[in-house]
């Protein structure tokens, strides 16, 4: 359950963000960091047969955000699905 405070805790933050909004998504890239996080969401699957093709697929688009050198986290999840298939918790 969230506290009852919270809400009042980032008010300040969601208003900047709504006040920023135009700044935030030519600058920050916001639209694809979202665009990305909604293909996440419609194409991941705990239940997939084939884990490691779910993975990279829900993945495809992460490279906004996950593709950099120092940042290769999901990969290393698809390499331990295709070693050890139902062992990546």
């Amino acid at each position: 359950m969230v506290p009852l405070y919270y809400p009042i805790l980032l008010a300040p933050y969601i208003e900047w963000y709504k006040e920023n909004w135009m700044w935030i998504q030519e600058e920050m890239k916001e639209k694809e960091k979202w665009a990305m996080v909604k293909h996440f969401q419609e194409h991941f699957n705990l239940e997939a047969e084939d884990f490691a093709a779910n993975l990279r697929e829900a993945f495809v688009k992460t490279n906004v955000i996950l593709n950099d050198s120092h940042n290769d986290y999901w990969q290393i999840l698809v390499a331990h699905e295709k070693i050890a298939p139902g062992k990546c918790s």
